[in-house]
């Protein structure tokens, strides 16, 4: 049976796009066939092609707009073509398309959640309220996402499956790394790494106002960015005040090795589904300094890391302090992390729970495993029916 993956855009390599890379080299091909949809832009079609999945970009730029009902048409007969058994959204656009398509072809529909919903508006979450009545079900990344998603658009818990990130362990792992040596580092320095965009949301200029306090007494200390974005000269900006002690490293495709060349893991952001990339430092053994956000407090434990408010510079500085002055805490803590990410976090595992529940999902049932108290949503779904 084939699975159809919605999505808005797969332009540049961010969360989405990785795991869904992550979950297709995975995917059992004898149970499930994958198809790849796009509504948007589509950078990063020759990469999910050369997996030997079958990739349409649909071209459709708004769906919110006078050519909305002509994109739906389109993805019916796209979805109709493909005779697909189940139709998987990611992300906004692809989340109000697909209950409509899905209904209208009379084939299970799931959203899959990945963030907290900071970027939807007030008028997404309404309509997205009524949409979610013609739902197989939801997969959140997070404890936390499911929580959200429930709070603000009324969805139940028990209909939506949590499915954590998974890494591949080998390839995230302890070991020897050139990177001190490529960056110009000796041994003496305590290299604090962050890996990603530099936006808004990710919330630098408090991670950079928390180092700015610890490297008088950690003269020592180096700040590892990788990653770009708009934020970018801002940020620069900001670390001009500790000349020699940040380096802006763009993107990079090495990220194994800058995690095995680091000492200390340290993210800020105001908002977060599920990290990819604090679980690869805890894969690579590496303690966090991290925020209490989204689904960081599912992963990050007293046991692996420092955990901090939103916004609170003061504790992230205390956090890092904590962190730079004992190297057998920065070990133990470490290994905890370590000892979490191969118990929780592997590729292994999540690829498993998606195809049990795209099984289920196909087969009629709900996502979850067990008894779930939370009956289907009865709906009228002839009254919201498109196509």
């Amino acid at each position: 049976p084939k699975v159809a993956l919605l999505l808005d855009e797969l332009h540049q390599w961010r969360g989405t796009e990785t795991h869904l890379f992550r979950l297709l080299q995975q995917l059992d091909r004898d149970a499930m066939e994958p198809v790849v949809m796009v509504l948007g832009r589509d950078g990063l079609a020759s990469a999910f092609s050369g997996l030997g999945v079958t990739f349409h970009s649909l071209g459709i730029s708004k769906v919110l707009a006078p050519t909305g009902p002509l994109g739906l048409k389109k993805l019916i007969a796209t979805l109709r073509g493909e005779d697909a058994r189940l139709l998987v959204a990611y992300h906004t656009a692809a989340d109000m398309l697909a209950p409509l398509a899905g209904t209208s072809l009379g084939i299970p529909v799931l959203s899959c959640r990945r963030d907290m919903g900071f970027t939807k508006k007030p008028m997404h979450v309404k309509i997205q309220r009524r949409l979610n009545m013609l739902l197989q079900g939801m997969i959140s990344v997070s404890h936390a996402v499911a929580r959200e998603v429930e709070r603000t658009e009324g969805f139940p818990l028990g209909l939506n499956r949590v499915i954590w990130n998974g890494e591949d362990l080998d390839r995230f792992s302890p070991g020897l790394s050139p990177m001190r040596r490529d960056l110009g580092l000796g041994p003496e320095q305590l290299i604090l790494t962050c890996v990603g965009g530099l936006s808004e949301v990710k919330d630098h200029q408090s991670m950079l106002a928390a180092f700015q306090r610890v490297v008088g007494q950690y003269p020592e200390a180096r700040l590892v960015l990788a990653g770009d974005g708009p934020r970018r000269a801002v940020l620069e900006q900001q670390a001009r005040a500790m000349p020699g002690k940040v380096h802006f490293l763009g993107q990079r495709s090495d990220i194994p090795e800058l995690l095995r060349g680091s000492d200390i893991y340290i993210q800020t952001s105001r908002s977060e589904g599920f990290s990819n990339s604090i679980l690869q430092a805890m894969a690579t053994a590496l303690p966090v300094v991290a925020t209490r956000a989204g689904g960081n407090l599912e992963m990050v434990t007293s046991q692996s890391g420092v955990l901090t408010e939103v916004g609170d510079v003061q504790a992230m500085a205390r956090g890092m302090e904590r962190l730079l002055s004992s190297a057998q805490l920065r070990q133990d803590m470490g290994w905890a992390g370590r000892a979490w990410a191969e118990a929780n976090g592997s590729l292994e595992a999540m690829t498993s729970a998606y195809e049990n529940t795209f099984t289920r999902a196909m087969d009629g049932r709900i996502p979850g495993e067990g008894t779930i108290e939370s009956p289907p949503l009865a709906v009228d779904k002839k009254r919201l029916m498109v196509g």
